[in-house]
């Protein structure tokens, strides 16, 4: 009996997941204590051909959308031959199986996991062009043979999200065209408007930031008093040391996202702008009695979206 044999058959020696299964092939459920979850009543007996020629039947429903590339599987699996031959099985202990999706598991298997949601219980006939063709595999899997699998798919663990990064740039975001043209103005007397908006995590004010910023005298056509984009990358830095109208602002902004505001002169508080001016500029604090237009974009939070 092999710790890593059913992996090495699906995944043809590619993988190396421990898993307690058997090589010596055995009469069906003649070594299998635990038995497969139930069907639906209204499961299909007739096959399902894909373009590849895969066939399928979706013996339970599942829930959510399939596992797809780059996702983990954790499922129960039982592998038969044409002749019912089972060479090998996970239900002879219970124990789960991690398969990821990924170009070392064998077509057949890897295309019948994308049809399938959490929860459900599919079988495949996988042709030998999609298994292991003429040659077999480890004289447990003889040439040209078509294979039967049963699968139960108890979790699967998605990939991380690959999410979109701004770390450089030399003009701000581009305004999203369902950008309002009227200004919401705050309790306070901040007139601001989103220029971008996404589904992203907003700041909090005690959390550390990265932002790119365009700072001008009066409004969108003013002389630019300071800016990050010329130098092509953003500052960093906590928003609770910011001038507390400014860190207001950050806050609505989620990540990858762009607000615009004006802040009147009697707002500015000591003028500080702390972290935010390009070093060596000289324009670390705003100019007294003159309005100040801001555009900001959060690129990252630390610890939490970045």
């Amino acid at each position: 009996m092999s710790m890593n044999s059913l992996t090495r058959i699906l995944c043809g020696g590619l993988f190396s997941i421990a898993c307690l299964l058997t090589l010596s092939g055995c009469p069906r459920n003649s070594l299998e204590k635990f038995a497969p979850g139930p069907e639906d009543p209204d499961a299909p007996t007739e096959y399902t051909t894909t373009e590849s020629g895969l066939k399928y039947r979706i013996l339970r429903k599942g829930e959510g959308r399939p596992a797809e590339e780059g996702d983990e599987t954790v499922v129960q699996m039982r592998g038969s031959l044409e002749d019912g031959y089972i060479f090998d099985t996970t239900y002879h202990d219970g124990h789960d199986m991690h398969l990821p999706l990924s170009a070392g598991l064998i077509p057949g298997v890897r295309e019948g996991l994308k049809l399938v949601g959490n929860g459900g219980m599919i079988e495949l006939l996988v042709p030998p062009e999609l298994g292991y063709g003429k040659n077999g595999h480890a004289g447990v899997i003889p040439p040209n043979a078509t294979l039967t699998f049963l699968i139960e798919v108890k979790q699967i663990n998605r990939a991380p999200e690959e999410k979109p990064r701004r770390q450089r740039a030399d003009a701000p975001l581009e305004p999203a065209a369902d950008m309002p043209e009227e200004w919401s103005t705050t309790e306070s007397g901040i007139k601001y408007r989103m220029r971008v908006t996404t589904d992203r995590l907003k700041p909090e004010i005690l959390d550390t930031v990265t932002l790119m910023h365009r700072i001008r005298y009066n409004d969108a056509e003013g002389e630019i008093f300071t800016d990050t984009y010329h130098r092509g990358h953003g500052r960093y830095g906590a928003v609770n040391v910011l001038i507390p109208a400014i860190a207001e602002m950050v806050t609505k902004c989620p990540v990858m996202g762009s607000i615009e505001f004006i802040l009147p002169p009697e707002l500015a508080g000591d003028r500080d702008l702390q972290w935010m001016p390009i070093p060596n500029e000289g324009k670390e604090t705003l100019p007294e009695g003159v309005p100040m237009h801001f555009i900001i974009e959060v690129t990252g939070i630390q610890y939490k979206d970045f």
